[in-house]
């Protein structure tokens, strides 16, 4: 009964990401020099999939079927996720010319989807690992070192977001998302670790050297700071430095028992639709506002428009049941 509670400080640390998810994709992609998106980047993307695998219970995971987990994530995120692939795809044919029509076309942006959506179908293919682990019954220490290995050699020593050479047929097509499972998939497992064993069970004293070493992991982050590298992401302080933040931000946040900002909170439980849905409002603005406005001011106006705008305009949408239910996956 005690894991049934409601984690105010999980929906809290959900709401907290995703302002920083969109304040990352605001900020011009070409603009490496920028180092507030240096520094979100460090981070973003591994706590929110850390803050996703903390969500799974494991006896609840382990004692269902593939059947049954199809069922379960078709209308909490597969549904909404293909109504926001369908709509890019079609305003990306409206806006861009070089953007081609067909079916041959549809198909291939169901299996790249436009951008930011990798993470959905990277997050579902990580929620299969995690399942047949646990049906056929891996130690889950033995996954743990395993796949912190694996995320070291391919983050760190093959680069993989550059690692593209020789690579073809479907391998190629859906590099956005398989190379992403094998480079994050470790922080979601240190979630789903963290949250079934390790929650209640870590002394102060390990508390206080994994911040040391947090600490320690930050400074050196800033320091390897360089405005033209391409590869920011793909040293082993970054991956050192999310697996001592998730233990430390999870077992902050989920010891959180009541409220403290209904609106971030509100936030972080419709997360996923406004993560699905907040990049239209750059793709919009890249296309007709970019040109005609220095760098600054874009940024000021896709901030305005996303936070003013786009967000109570969500709110409001919350409230009609159909669009709740199918295209933010809320239908409890």
């Amino acid at each position: 009964m005690k894991d049934k509670k409601h984690y105010y400080g999980i929906d809290l640390l959900k709401g907290l990401l995703i302002l920083l998810v969109i304040i990352g994709h605001v900020l011009q992609q070409q603009d490496l020099s920028n180092f507030l998106k240096y520094m979100i980047y460090s981070f973003h993307i591994p706590l929110f999939l850390s803050v996703s695998g903390f969500l799974i219970k494991k006896k609840q995971l382990e004692s269902i079927s593939l059947k049954d987990i199809i069922k379960k994530y078709l209308r909490r995120i597969i549904i909404p996720f293909l109504i926001a692939v369908i709509s890019f795809y079609l305003v990306l044919a409206l806006i861009d010319p070089a953007i081609q029509m067909g079916l041959t076309a549809f198909i291939l942006h169901l299996l790249v989807p436009y951008g930011h959506l990798w993470y959905i179908p990277a997050l579902l293919g990580m929620i299969f690992i995690l399942w047949i682990s646990l049906k056929i019954k891996i130690s889950e220490k033995i996954m743990l070192i395993a796949f912190l290995a694996i995320s070291i050699i391919w983050l760190v020593v093959l680069k993989w977001e550059y690692f593209h050479t020789g690579l073809s047929g479907p391998f190629n097509v859906i590099k956005p998302v398989w190379t992403r499972i094998i480079s994050y998939f470790i922080f979601f497992y240190i979630g789903f670790f963290y949250r079934n064993h390790l929650k209640e069970n870590i002394p102060k004293n390990i508390s206080l050297i994994f911040f040391i070493a947090l600490i320690t992991l930050i400074t050196a982050r800033i320091m390897l700071y360089r405005p033209t590298d391409y590869f920011y992401n793909s040293d082993i302080v970054f991956v050192l430095l999310n697996v001592f933040l998730i233990f430390l931000t999870l077992d902050l946040f989920s010891r959180i028992k009541s409220s403290l900002s209904k609106f971030i909170e509100w936030m972080g439980q419709y997360s996923l639709p406004i993560y699905l849905w907040h990049y239209m409002v750059y793709l919009l603005a890249y296309r007709y506002i970019l040109d005609n406005v220095s760098l600054m001011m874009f940024y000021v106006i896709n901030l305005f428009l996303i936070i003013c705008i786009f967000i109570p305009g969500m709110y409001l949408l919350s409230k009609l049941r159909l669009i709740k239910v199918y295209v933010f996956g809320d239908y409890k």
